[in-house]
């Protein structure tokens, strides 16, 4: 009786496993084809999205889920983001025997592995709100890779790699442990305003596509959803009784 269910608890399992081979394929091209690993990083985000979608579908929600999901992240949105902008931009930075370049990466990998400890604390409490505390490690990990993306496509020259990369990665860092909410599209809304979401998300990227590229439509998305965080907790601080 139990073995249909048991087939459809694989379906989200797979969805997350998928992601982290590609956070693993994106660790191997960092050093010859950053291109390409940049692009694996977007499909993992792209399976990260959808194993909670599936497993929500199928009613196979579980804490067993939750976990692997933090773990897989931690390979495919902290290390493979943070390995891949060492490769492209960061290696050299050296101050004596210090290595920056390794630094500014372990701060982001860092800030990464903090915010999806704190995910699963507020997972488990059942008063926890709807929003998100802190940026999302996978929309900061596929802003890295938006960047790494658009300078390939765009022919950027290698010297404003790290003039780009080094502030990005560390206020990216400082917004996944912040204390920021960010809107969970997972999480609550009716099912009207969340149709209505997607459709005009999917108009907006279809003009995205054809009127830029790939990478810099990764970055506007990004930096859209960084924004409608960011400008309301800006509010509510100036706002403050």
């Amino acid at each position: 009786m139990d073995k249909p269910r048991n087939m459809l608890v694989i379906l989200p399992t797979a969805f997350t496993l998928t992601s982290v081979f590609f956070g693993l394929l994106s660790i191997v091209w960092a050093a010859t084809q950053p291109h390409w690993a940049a692009v694996a990083i977007v499909f993992a985000g792209l399976c990260d999205g959808l194993d909670g979608r599936v497993a929500r579908l199928t009613k196979t929600e579980s804490d067993f889920g939750v976990q692997l999901d933090s773990l897989a992240d931690v390979l495919s949105f902290g290390l493979a983001p943070a390995y891949l902008i060492y490769m492209w931009a960061l290696q050299g930075m050296m101050y004596g025997a210090i290595d920056g370049g390794l630094i500014i990466a372990f701060v982001f990998l860092a800030c990464g592995i903090l915010r999806l400890a704190r995910f699963n604390v507020m997972a488990a409490d059942p008063e926890s709100t709807k929003e998100f505390l802190g940026l999302p490690i996978p929309l900061a990990a596929c802003m890295l890779a938006g960047i790494v993306m658009a300078s390939h496509e765009l022919g950027a020259p290698g010297m404003s790699r790290v003039v780009i990369i080094v502030p990005v990665t560390l206020a990216l860092s400082l917004l996944m442990v912040s204390n920021v909410r960010f809107n969970s599209f997972k999480k609550g809304g009716s099912r009207r305003r969340q149709v209505a979401f997607a459709a005009a998300l999917l108009f907006a990227l279809g003009l995205l596509i054809a009127f830029t590229t790939v990478g810099v439509m990764l970055i506007t998305v990004v930096s859209v959803y960084i924004l409608s965080g960011i400008i309301p907790a800006a509010y509510r601080l100036t706002h403050r009784n």
